[in-house]
């Protein structure tokens, strides 16, 4: 028994013993030599209990009962032990006891481990979730911020785009903001339709003035029958002899020398801020300070004036060599108040200027004619612009819808382009000038033209002056009768 004993081992510290029955111990297994007496276990030396007293009831209720056995807790200072006691009969019917001491620390160390390395594990797998997850939130950040961007850029050159078209820079030709294929559906949709708006509003801006669609565009207006009143420079311009030379030369000639001279006049207008309000026939209506005002219109459209006639003098030089033929033309300008808006009916509109400036603008183009002069303008139009251009007055003209006659200039372009032979034109012209300013009549008037001619005999507007002298016998010609006078 005593060798069966000794080579048991229960747990890691925990030992077996057996007990005669006056508690005496018999075996016992390794690590531990305890002894019983009178109900109170003792710790041998060297052993990891202290002496600990046992609950004599424990021990009687034993002896009392053979078969029965106990199970109870031993607390020391060092830890709990678990105690379980089994009733043995031997041979002769002897009760021994079998004492089953397990130190509670055997149990719970291999749970602490357990629980340890589960934890271990479990901070592993968590760690590893965990980067795992941070890794694909990391990933998802990227391509999130990335596919922002990149939304961010194609949604802002759509913005951009769109609000050069409600601004009115429609043109296709502006490559600030050129919108490409992209690869989100949804963009590509966008920009194509955005595409499509700007080329329908540049294709309908061919027919309307564009300065007018780009007032539309930028104000938000709807175009609506009705007019408003204000101020601007009124530009008639005609090709001279069209109808004629359409039967000398052919439609097909004159056409392509048409289109050329349109195109070229088209653009110093528009380069100039003119806004061309129609094109009728062989002639152009254009205008400045409408349909949006703007500084120095008058200027401007000197400017422009002065470029087109330098513009047609190397026209020329092309009709002369391709068609044989060279083109001229007339313009009328004025300054004045007028009522611009739309005509028209729901269904169709027209934007245009209408009133008595516009009447006068249109009836100096034609006295052009009459006078031998290629631009004529009024007072509006000369005195802001007399220091950066040239003019001479011609007299002046009654147009209805005017209280007071009108004086009216023959333009020459700019100051520092006219040449020598117009300059002294000019200076011998203010002698005449001045004569007519003063209403001198008579003798004196008739002199003073009839000498300027014979200098001068091609200066058609003083030919025609001398003219309406004779017809009122040395008397300045009654103004009401006359369309144009060269009287005060």
């Amino acid at each position: 028994m005593r060798k069966y004993f000794t080579s048991m081992s229960l747990t890691e510290t925990g030992s077996a013993y057996l007990l005669d029955p006056i508690l005496q111990m018999m075996a016992a297994t390794p690590g531990l030599n305890l002894t019983y007496l009178n109900g109170t276990l003792m710790s041998a030396p060297n052993s990891p209990f202290e002496t600990v007293s046992v609950p004599t009831n424990t021990w009687l209720n034993l002896t009392n009962h053979v078969h029965a056995e106990a199970h109870f807790t031993v607390i020391l200072s060092n830890g709990s032990c678990f105690v379980d006691v089994f009733p043995v009969t031997a041979d002769g019917g002897l009760t021994l006891w079998l004492t089953l001491v397990t130190p509670e620390r055997d149990f719970l160390s291999t749970i602490t481990e357990q629980q340890q390395q589960s934890l271990s594990e479990a901070h592993t797998s968590l760690w590893a979730v965990l980067g795992v997850e941070l890794f694909i939130a990391l990933v998802a950040i990227i391509l999130s911020i990335t596919l922002a961007v990149v939304l961010a850029a194609s949604l802002k050159k759509v913005t951009t785009k769109l609000h050069g078209v409600s601004t009115g820079k429609f043109s296709r030709r502006d490559s600030s903001t050129v919108l490409r294929t992209s690869a989100i559906k949804e963009i590509d949709m966008l920009n194509a339709e955005v595409r499509t708006m700007q080329s329908t509003l540049e294709s309908f801006s061919q027919y309307v003035p564009t300065q007018v669609v780009r007032h539309l565009c930028k104000n938000k207006l709807r175009p609506v029958v009705g007019f408003r009143t204000l101020k601007c420079v009124i530009m008639f311009l005609d090709i001279v002899d069209f109808t004629k030379n359409m039967d000398t030369y052919g439609p097909q000639i004159i056409i392509e020398v048409l289109s050329m001279m349109f195109e070229s006049f088209s653009t110093i207008i528009t380069k100039n801020s003119g806004t061309i309000d129609k094109y009728i026939g062989d002639a152009i209506m254009a205008l400045w300070g409408c349909p949006e005002a703007m500084q120095a219109p008058e200027m401007r459209a000197c400017i422009a004036v002065d470029e087109i006639l330098d513009e047609l003098a190397k026209l020329n030089v092309t009709f002369l060599r391709r068609f044989n033929i060279s083109m001229h033309v007339r313009i009328g300008l004025h300054f004045g108040e007028v009522r611009a808006g739309n005509v028209g009916s729901s269904q169709r509109l027209n934007y245009t200027v209408l009133g008595s400036s516009v009447n006068l603008a249109a009836r100096l183009e034609p006295l052009n004619k009459e006078l031998g002069t290629c631009v004529l303008v009024t007072d509006s139009i000369r005195n802001p612009c007399c220091k950066s251009f040239s003019f001479r007055a011609l007299g002046r003209i009654y147009v209805r819808g005017f209280k007071d006659p009108i004086l009216i200039h023959e333009f020459f372009g700019s100051t520092f382009k006219v040449d020598s032979k117009s300059q002294m034109l000019l200076q011998d012209y203010d002698t005449v000038d001045q004569a007519l300013c003063l209403c001198q009549a008579g003798e004196v008037v008739q002199q003073l033209l009839e000498e300027f001619i014979l200098k001068y005999p091609h200066d058609k507007p003083v030919t025609h002056a001398l003219e309406l002298l004779h017809k009122s016998e040395g008397q300045p010609p009654p103004s009401i009768s006359e369309t144009t006078v060269m009287s005060h």
